[in-house]
């Protein structure tokens, strides 16, 4: 009988640790970690918690959200914000704020900024008799000089409700916006191993990642 109890003892820690803790992993680039995916309080976006609970921060739960799919490096948040709005970026819209955990899992960071770029119906890829819009949140890892990003391309315009279309054509736009004299984007090249383990299999949310994140630096 005791070893029943202390077996269903170590059973319910395990099972606590995992509820805090699943999906808490973090991926790394030129030493800065960073959660892979955006995470939102399960109350604001239910459809983040669809894969299970990433973690606990004071109590609320946060699911996984959005994939990390841009890396920054050598820039700062305030330079990639200003470029974004020279190329017809907005901040006029109406996104919920959601978090990143660092190299400490158990600090839950906000965005610093969020930016909309509008697509009428017809057009680059949106549907005809639509509004859609590519959404970018980005995050200045604590300590270094790394920028990461999570950007997707969505039905829904201004108002919602918003459908995600794709992580990979949002990712190329911004590699698009932001290649020019100064800065290059290497396609694809930051592998994030992390992000591959929580998504086990190929799309996310039902949309196709590639799981590996765009690089943008200073040439």
């Amino acid at each position: 009988m005791k070893r029943l109890a202390v077996a269903v003892v170590l059973a319910l820690v395990t099972l606590a640790w995992a509820v805090g803790s699943a999906g808490a992993a973090s991926d790394t680039y030129q030493g800065a970690a960073f959660h892979p995916f955006t995470m939102d309080p399960a109350s604001t976006d239910p459809e983040c918690t669809a894969n299970g609970v990433a973690h606990v921060y004071g109590g609320v739960a946060y699911g996984d959200c959005d994939p990390i799919n841009v890396v920054f490096s050598k820039l700062t948040a305030s330079q990639i914000v200003s470029a974004l709005l020279a190329k017809g970026w907005t901040r006029l819209g109406d996104g919920e704020t959601q978090y990143l955990h660092f190299a400490n899992e158990n600090v839950a960071v906000a965005q610093s900024t969020m930016l909309y770029s509008y697509v009428r119906g017809g057009t680059g890829g949106c549907p005809s008799g639509q509004l859609c819009r590519y959404h970018i949140r980005l995050w200045p890892v604590t300590n270094t000089n790394v920028v990461v990003a999570g950007v997707h391309f969505e039905t829904g315009g201004f108002l919602g409700p918003h459908i995600v279309q794709s992580w990979e054509q949002a990712e190329a736009r911004v590699c698009s916006d932001l290649t020019n004299t100064k800065w290059k984007c290497n396609a694809e090249s930051v592998p994030l191993p992390n992000q591959a383990a929580i998504q086990a299999g190929p799309t996310w949310r039902g949309v196709p990642n590639d799981t590996t994140a765009s690089l943008i630096t200073t040439r």
